[in-house]
Parts: C-alpha cells; structure tokens; sequence
C-alpha cells in the first residue's frame, strides 16, 4: 500500500482514542485559531453584504424614453433645483424605468458617483410624507417581487403594491 503525503497513517500519526490521550494531534489542534479566523471571516462577509448608503436624494422621478431616469431635486435639499441621473443594480434600473412610478415624490439612498450622477442602493416612494417600498404583486400564484414586469411562475401581469417603512 502507497502513503500519501498527509496520509494519516504517516508520521506516527495514532487515534486519540488509541493513543491514551484525548488531545487531538498539533496540526489538528486549532480551536483558537479557527474561532478567531471564523470571526474575522464573519466579519469580512458582514461588512461586504450591502454597501453602506452614504447620501440621501429625494425629489420627483422623470422617464424620457431612451434616456436614463432621473431624479429632479428641489431647493430644500440642494441649493436650487438640480436632476441627477441614477444608476443602480438590475432592480434599481427595472423600478425606475416603470412607467407607474414616472412623476412620482421618490426618496434614494445611494451615493454621488460623480457630476449629477447618483448610484441608488435603496429606493422609496413618498406618500403623504412617509415612505414606501415599492413591490410587486402576482395575485395568481402570491408572489412578491422587487422587479416590474411579468411573473416569474406563471407569466401573468405583476402589479404595484406599495408597503409602508416602519
């Protein structure tokens, strides 16, 4: 029989059980080292799930057809009135090309990545001063979905449904 290199077998390698001992062998003796690996692994995945929104733009949502949606700021934010272009993931860019929302009061969280544009992270729809998150509805299989458009099961019409922030 061939060893391998790492073959427990190798290097007088035994069973704890069979060795007398409990202690396991000291390239197997760990724990320390492992739990404070995990944590710092933990936090790594911790701090890289969802970027941190640094900035807030709220204001009015406007579609033009082959152009990218913008947000029109007023002066209360800004100084004066200001549009930005928004950005964002394939979410973002579904929702804020959905027609129902064109002409809407719209709260972003996100950050400025450069002149008059804006990367949204998080999108709301204000009404009546509170915020909204904006979702959509299949009323034949009950399923919510963050995309406009059709369903993903059964191919039939989503529709808007706005669920109020705590």
């Amino acid at each position: 029989m061939s060893r391998r290199v790492g073959d427990r077998r190798q290097a007088g390698w035994r069973h704890p059980s069979r060795a007398g001992s409990t202690r396991l062998p000291a390239r197997m003796d760990t724990g320390a080292e492992m739990g404070s690996l995990l944590r710092v692994a933990t936090a790594f995945a911790l701090a890289a799930g969802l970027p941190a929104a640094d900035s807030v733009l709220r204001g009015r949502l406007r579609q033009e057809p082959g152009k990218p949606p913008v947000i029109e700021t007023s002066g209360r934010e800004t100084s004066g009135r200001k549009s930005y272009t928004v950005s964002g993931d394939e979410f973002t860019r579904a929702q804020m090309a959905d027609p129902k929302l064109n002409g809407r009061e719209m709260q972003l969280e996100g950050r400025f990545t450069g002149s008059g544009e804006f990367e949204a992270l998080r999108i709301f729809t204000i009404q009546n001063g509170k915020r909204f998150r904006a979702t959509y509805w299949c009323d034949v299989c009950a399923i919510r979905t963050h995309m406009p458009g059709r369903c993903m099961c059964c191919q039939a019409d989503t529709t808007l449904e706005e669920l109020p922030v705590p």
